[in-house]
């Protein structure tokens, strides 16, 4: 059965746990079937042809630069800023790669990213985002 992902999108790894990609930067969560974050770099995400998946993706996009650009990382920015900036530039070329692989998903990410401009929020990070306001 395939698990139900942390992050946007689907697993392809049933029970078999994670699976990191083999190239991994320094500091970002290692694939654990726990952290959205971990999701992006393993082998078993899926993308979904979705307007919901694209929503979601696009929002946690927009999580990313807010948490790259909060004001609290400026006394640990050389700690945290490498592993936010390396998520979201996983999560921008997923945007990105999604967005080009057919015109109903780039409608969809277009659509995706009026919503979240805004500020409609996809459920799944809309408490996150609010929190960092």
């Amino acid at each position: 059965s395939n698990r139900a992902p942390p992050a946007a999108g689907g697993c392809a790894g049933g029970d078999n746990g994670p699976s990191p990609l083999s190239a991994i930067p320094d500091g970002v969560a290692v694939p654990d079937c726990a952290t959205a974050s971990g999701c992006m770099f393993c082998r078993h995400h899926r993308d979904i042809s979705s307007l919901d998946y694209a929503w979601s993706l696009v929002t946690y996009q927009k999580l990313k630069r807010m948490e790259l650009a909060s004001h609290h990382l400026v006394h640990n920015k050389h700690l945290l800023t490498q592993p936010i900036e390396a998520v979201l530039t996983r999560v921008s070329q997923k945007v990105a790669a999604f967005a080009e692989s057919s015109a109903v998903r780039g409608q969809w990410i277009a659509e995706s990213i009026e919503r979240v401009t805004e500020r409609n929020y996809h459920p799944s990070w809309a408490v996150s985002i609010e929190m960092l306001v």
